[in-house]
């Protein structure tokens, strides 16, 4: 079980019978630690691949949705994965869209993500609450087939602010 914790930290949780759970670790298992985190992470969603969590979190001072690894080789090892190495500065799999008059220009946060397949493939699906400055927030989807980098929805946003209406296709 992952959450959040404390002031802005994320924290985990074991069980045995999934009905009562203790908290595993001396501290809390992710932390802001970068500038480009702000002071604070939170809103954990996370999948399993290959043997590794993949831990996606947000980090809302900056509007941003940020990606750790976590192997369990005894403790556990956590790892900032840089969605674009080549660029300076640790980069967000989702930020801003700062590119767009879109209904996400101003922050995204609170991910949930999932791992469908695709022709052997794996592909991950990540719905996200996206907001311009000053609106509600509503839900966007993004896609990726690394984890790393997403494809945002053409036809975002997903559920429009208030809910779908009778003029919505989708309802």
């Amino acid at each position: 079980l992952l959450y959040e914790a404390g002031e802005g930290a994320i924290g985990y949780a074991g069980s045995t019978e999934g009905v009562t759970f203790e908290r595993l670790g001396a501290g809390p298992l992710l932390e802001a630690t970068l500038p480009e985190e702000g002071s604070r992470v939170g809103q954990p969603a996370a999948v399993w691949l290959d043997g590794r969590l993949f831990l996606y979190y947000a980090a809302p001072d900056v509007g941003a949705i940020f990606l750790a690894t976590v192997t369990f080789d005894g403790a556990p090892v956590v790892e900032k994965v840089d969605a674009d190495p080549l660029s300076p500065g640790h980069d967000p799999v989702l930020g801003p869209n700062v590119f767009a008059e879109e209904f996400d220009t101003g922050a995204v946060a609170s991910p949930m993500v999932r791992i469908t397949r695709f022709a052997d493939r794996p592909v991950f699906d990540l719905w996200y609450a996206g907001r311009a400055t000053g609106d509600e927030w509503t839900i966007g989807f993004a896609g990726s087939h690394d984890g790393l980098l997403f494809k945002r929805f053409s036809e975002n946003p997903s559920l429009p602010a208030g809910g779908p209406v009778e003029r919505d296709p989708a309802v």
